[in-house]
């Protein structure tokens, strides 16, 4: 599948959560209202945060080259965020609908963003693991063995910039 696939998917992940709060208007009052805005923008940042994060490991350990061609590694890394999770960037971009649903306090925005995250995990299992057990080989099925596709750890984002520091 190519980058620009991908990328489609990603948005219409996107658009499923913003869609279904127009399609059913539900939204949140009072003090779930307040509640709901926060939840959203704190995921936001931690999306942000997170992708960042991967993003710089990538550079850094996985692009062989400076300025890349593709998105796509060329290089096999398990350092910093990807020694505690395979797949940080697609965690960031499936809080992302996540995040907007808490925002938007829609409560079926926020249903649909569950069913956002249910696909994201499906994709990540049955795309991606595939291909990068193509790609890399063993040395990736050892890493499935080692390490889960997502980690929720609170000291996440602490432990992985401890890396790009060095």
């Amino acid at each position: 599948m190519n980058a620009y696939m991908k990328l489609g998917y990603w948005l219409c992940s996107l658009c499923l959560v913003v869609g279904a709060s127009f399609v059913i208007s539900s939204k949140l009052s009072g003090i779930w209202l307040t509640i709901s805005i926060i939840i959203g923008i704190l995921l936001f940042a931690y999306s942000i945060a997170l992708a960042s994060i991967a993003g710089k490991t990538l550079k850094r350990y996985a692009h062989l080259e400076d300025k890349p061609k593709s998105f796509e590694p060329n290089k096999f890394t398990s350092l910093g965020i990807y020694s505690i999770m395979r797949h940080p960037m697609h965690l960031a971009l499936a809080l992302l609908p996540v995040s907007v649903a808490f925002m938007m306090s829609s409560l079926s925005a926020i249903l649909a963003s569950g069913w956002s995250l249910a696909m994201a995990l499906i994709f990540i299992l049955f795309v991606e693991e595939p291909e990068a057990i193509k790609k890399y080989g063993t040395e990736y099925v050892d890493y499935i063995l080692r390490v889960p596709v997502w980690s929720f750890k609170p000291s996440l984002l602490q432990d992985a910039l401890k890396v790009l520091k060095e």
